[in-house]
């Protein structure tokens, strides 16, 4: 299945953390304004695009359109999806935080492509 992305709304963030095996997974912001991965109660404010050029170097992030997300557990198409602790995603947790709705099915460690709702 071919992954897609269509760019909504993109931006640049620092970050203070090493980002850079983190692309594909959901971010917040911490109290210092950095970019951070957001665990499964968290309010995201995107999905991790790029990887930064070093430690503590920018990153891009998408927060609405279509994004290409990393799945943590199996997906199944057309089903929304949610946040788990360690910012990858998976069918929708009652518990976690919704970020979209699946537009390919994935099992765990595939790239898919995920229409965002507005984060």
């Amino acid at each position: 299945m071919k992954h897609n992305q269509i760019a909504g709304f993109a931006w640049s963030q620092a970050t203070t953390n090493d980002l850079s095996g983190n692309l594909y997974k959901a971010v917040k912001l911490d109290a210092n304004g950095a970019a951070v991965i957001a665990a499964a109660t968290d309010v995201a404010v995107g999905i991790q695009q790029t990887v930064p050029k070093a430690a503590g170097g920018s990153i891009t992030i998408e927060s609405d359109g279509v994004a290409l997300c990393l799945a943590g557990a199996a997906v199944t198409i057309g089903t929304e999806v949610s946040i788990m602790a360690n910012g990858k995603v998976e069918d929708k947790n009652a518990s976690n935080t919704v970020i979209g709705v699946a537009l390919t099915s994935a099992v765990s460690g595939d790239v898919f492509s995920v229409k965002l709702r507005n984060m």
